[in-house]
């Protein structure tokens, strides 16, 4: 059956009516391999496992099974000290002492965007309200809420516009609603164009972020700047990959290895080089 397999993999896929060709055995060592990792992980697996005792081309290597000929050293060049030595530093601070902040800004999100879905759609009839909102954000000097610099440069058809960096939907929640009406925008530029002259704008998230000590000097200091939603994001993002830096050097784990343990299905670490 494996032969069979193997056979299948060393022809092409029929292309635009073109006659089907061997590829080079190194471009198969993938389909090998796939079927070798179900043996190797069968512990983790049901009834989908191979049959006990059975271990695909008798446990060769993939390598052998292709064909395939060693080409010298690794490809991949090994990460200079002075590059390594300096994330390997940074990346246990970032998860020991920013990452439980992030946690708790991440896990506060979704009640948040619960609470706006439940909102009523704003109208002309509830302009009032976002004229006192607009006021509180003046008298407090509180940045109205702005996008990622990522989603600015979406919208190409907004330059010049001085309320390009407005966060508009968490604006509107702000104020207890879901969204609001084309026929009540018009009512509230002017207003929003004085306050924002008046206060600018910064990220919605973490805006008073607590202090924990900088690395390096112990100066206390906020763990971060305001972040926007995208940001955010992208905050999580590097923190698991700081993740992985930190569980491969302690651990001895091949980079593959810790990425394949993350459960949180929008923020999925990148493979390390």
């Amino acid at each position: 059956m494996c032969a069979r397999h193997l056979e299948a993999q060393f022809w092409s896929a029929p292309s635009l009516g073109l006659p089907r060709c061997r590829p080079e055995p190194e471009s198969v060592t993938i389909a090998v391999r796939a079927i070798q990792v179900v043996a190797l992980y069968a512990e983790l697996l049901s009834t989908d496992a191979y049959p006990a005792g059975f271990i695909p081309w008798n446990g060769r290597t993939t390598a052998a099974v292709v064909g395939a000929k060693p080409r010298g050293e690794n490809a991949v060049p090994l990460v200079p000290d002075q590059l390594l030595q300096p994330i390997l530093a940074m990346c246990p601070y970032l998860v020991e002492a920013v990452g439980p902040r992030l946690a708790e800004v991440v896990e506060a999100r979704p009640a948040h965007e619960a609470a706006r879905a439940k909102g009523p759609v704003a109208r002309i009839a509830d302009v009032p309200r976002f004229q006192r909102l607009r006021e509180e954000v003046r008298e407090r000097v509180e940045p109205l809420p702005q996008i990622a610099a990522n989603q600015i440069a979406r919208y190409p058809d907004r330059l010049g516009d001085p309320l390009r960096p407005l966060a508009r939907g968490h604006l509107v929640s702000l104020a207890g609603f879901r969204k609001i009406a084309d026929t009540a925008k018009p009512h509230l530029i002017p207003g929003l164009l004085e306050v924002a002259e008046d206060v600018g704008f910064a990220g919605a998230w973490a805006c008073d972020a607590p202090s924990i000590p900088r690395y390096g000097d112990d100066k206390p200091v906020p763990w971060t700047a305001p972040v926007a939603a995208d940001d955010l994001r992208t905050a999580v993002g590097n923190m698991l990959t700081a993740c992985v830096v930190v569980t491969s050097a302690l651990s001895g784990m091949r980079s593959s290895e810790p990425v394949h343990q993350w459960h949180y299905p929008r923020y999925v670490p990148t493979q390390l080089s």
